[in-house]
Protein backbone atom coordinates (compact mmCIF):
# COMPACT_ATOMS: atom_id res chain seq x y z
CA UNK A 1 0.00 0.00 0.00
CA UNK A 2 1.45 3.36 -0.70
CA UNK A 3 1.41 6.13 1.69
CA UNK A 4 -1.22 8.26 2.13
CA UNK A 5 -0.13 12.00 0.45
CA UNK A 6 0.45 14.55 2.80
CA UNK A 7 -2.62 17.22 2.53
CA UNK A 8 -1.84 20.58 0.91
CA UNK A 9 -1.93 23.53 3.80
CA UNK A 10 -4.21 26.43 3.86
CA UNK A 11 -1.06 28.46 2.47
CA UNK A 12 -0.08 25.78 -0.43
CA UNK A 13 -3.72 25.92 -1.42
CA UNK A 14 -3.75 29.94 -1.32
CA UNK A 15 -0.40 29.88 -3.58
CA UNK A 16 -1.82 27.41 -5.84
CA UNK A 17 -4.34 30.30 -6.64
CA UNK A 18 -2.43 33.01 -6.61
CA UNK A 19 -0.51 31.17 -9.60
CA UNK A 20 -3.70 31.57 -11.51
CA UNK A 21 -3.77 34.38 -13.71
CA UNK A 22 -7.24 34.23 -15.22
CA UNK A 23 -10.21 32.73 -14.41
CA UNK A 24 -10.70 29.76 -16.38
CA UNK A 25 -7.05 28.70 -14.67
CA UNK A 26 -8.65 29.30 -11.77
CA UNK A 27 -11.48 27.05 -12.23
CA UNK A 28 -9.92 24.09 -13.23
CA UNK A 29 -7.08 24.41 -10.47
CA UNK A 30 -10.64 24.89 -7.75
CA UNK A 31 -12.29 21.56 -9.57
CA UNK A 32 -9.29 19.33 -9.79
CA UNK A 33 -8.55 20.00 -5.51
CA UNK A 34 -9.11 17.45 -2.90
CA UNK A 35 -7.79 18.84 -0.18
CA UNK A 36 -10.18 18.02 1.67
CA UNK A 37 -10.32 14.05 1.16
CA UNK A 38 -13.77 13.83 3.39
CA UNK A 39 -15.78 16.56 0.80
CA UNK A 40 -13.78 15.52 -2.24
CA UNK A 41 -14.68 11.82 -1.69
CA UNK A 42 -18.54 12.24 -1.43
CA UNK A 43 -19.06 15.31 -4.06
CA UNK A 44 -20.48 14.70 -7.00
CA UNK A 45 -19.28 17.83 -8.73
CA UNK A 46 -16.95 20.78 -7.79
CA UNK A 47 -19.23 23.89 -7.49
CA UNK A 48 -16.39 26.51 -8.83
CA UNK A 49 -19.51 29.18 -9.27
CA UNK A 50 -20.47 31.83 -11.18
CA UNK A 51 -17.66 34.14 -11.13
CA UNK A 52 -17.97 37.26 -13.53
CA UNK A 53 -15.36 39.46 -13.85
CA UNK A 54 -17.35 42.83 -14.15
CA UNK A 55 -20.02 41.84 -12.06
CA UNK A 56 -22.19 44.20 -9.73
CA UNK A 57 -22.75 42.61 -7.24
CA UNK A 58 -20.90 38.96 -5.51
CA UNK A 59 -23.30 36.78 -3.03
CA UNK A 60 -21.24 34.48 -1.10
CA UNK A 61 -22.81 31.15 0.10
CA UNK A 62 -22.29 29.07 2.92
CA UNK A 63 -21.52 25.56 0.52
CA UNK A 64 -23.59 23.53 -2.31
CA UNK A 65 -26.40 21.98 -1.46
CA UNK A 66 -27.81 18.40 -2.92
CA UNK A 67 -29.25 19.84 -6.16
CA UNK A 68 -26.19 22.45 -6.16
CA UNK A 69 -23.78 19.25 -6.36
CA UNK A 70 -25.83 18.01 -9.00
CA UNK A 71 -26.20 21.03 -11.28
CA UNK A 72 -22.42 22.42 -10.44
CA UNK A 73 -23.98 25.74 -9.93
CA UNK A 74 -24.42 27.50 -7.03
CA UNK A 75 -28.38 28.64 -5.62
CA UNK A 76 -30.22 26.37 -7.61
CA UNK A 77 -33.49 25.14 -7.25
CA UNK A 78 -35.81 26.87 -4.08
CA UNK A 79 -32.83 28.78 -3.27
CA UNK A 80 -32.16 29.95 -6.25
CA UNK A 81 -35.69 30.94 -7.58
CA UNK A 82 -35.65 32.79 -4.53
CA UNK A 83 -31.95 34.40 -5.11
CA UNK A 84 -33.78 35.53 -8.81
CA UNK A 85 -36.34 36.94 -7.19
CA UNK A 86 -34.41 38.85 -5.37
CA UNK A 87 -32.10 39.89 -7.45
CA UNK A 88 -35.26 41.42 -9.99
CA UNK A 89 -36.84 43.19 -7.22
CA UNK A 90 -33.40 45.43 -7.48
CA UNK A 91 -32.76 45.35 -10.90
CA UNK A 92 -30.32 42.68 -11.47
CA UNK A 93 -29.81 39.58 -12.94
CA UNK A 94 -28.07 36.43 -12.21
CA UNK A 95 -26.05 36.99 -15.57
CA UNK A 96 -24.50 40.79 -13.78
CA UNK A 97 -24.10 38.98 -10.40
CA UNK A 98 -20.90 36.80 -9.24
CA UNK A 99 -22.63 34.16 -6.48
CA UNK A 100 -19.73 31.64 -5.16
CA UNK A 101 -19.43 29.50 -1.93
CA UNK A 102 -17.13 29.48 0.91
CA UNK A 103 -16.91 25.76 0.10
CA UNK A 104 -16.60 24.41 -3.35
CA UNK A 105 -17.96 20.65 -2.42
CA UNK A 106 -21.07 19.54 -0.66
CA UNK A 107 -20.62 18.84 2.99
CA UNK A 108 -22.50 15.21 3.35
CA UNK A 109 -26.02 15.57 4.43
CA UNK A 110 -25.63 19.37 3.88
CA UNK A 111 -24.45 19.93 6.94
CA UNK A 112 -22.59 23.12 8.26
CA UNK A 113 -19.28 23.22 7.23
CA UNK A 114 -16.37 22.54 9.81
CA UNK A 115 -14.03 25.61 10.13
CA UNK A 116 -11.12 24.03 9.17
CA UNK A 117 -13.29 23.26 5.96
CA UNK A 118 -13.55 26.53 5.16
CA UNK A 119 -10.27 27.67 6.10
CA UNK A 120 -9.03 25.04 3.36
CA UNK A 121 -10.78 26.99 0.36
CA UNK A 122 -10.14 30.30 1.57
CA UNK A 123 -7.64 30.50 -0.72
CA UNK A 124 -9.97 29.56 -3.95
CA UNK A 125 -12.47 32.24 -2.69
CA UNK A 126 -9.86 34.89 -1.69
CA UNK A 127 -8.52 34.29 -5.62
CA UNK A 128 -12.08 34.76 -6.99
CA UNK A 129 -12.96 37.53 -5.45
CA UNK A 130 -10.11 38.92 -6.00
Amino acid sequence: MSPRPVDPSIDEIAGRAHACSDLDTLAAAVRGCVACDALAATRTTVVVGDVIADARLLIVGEAPGANEDIAGRPFVGKGGQLLDGLLAEVGLTRSETAVLNVLKCRPPANRTPARAEAARCSGWLDRQVE
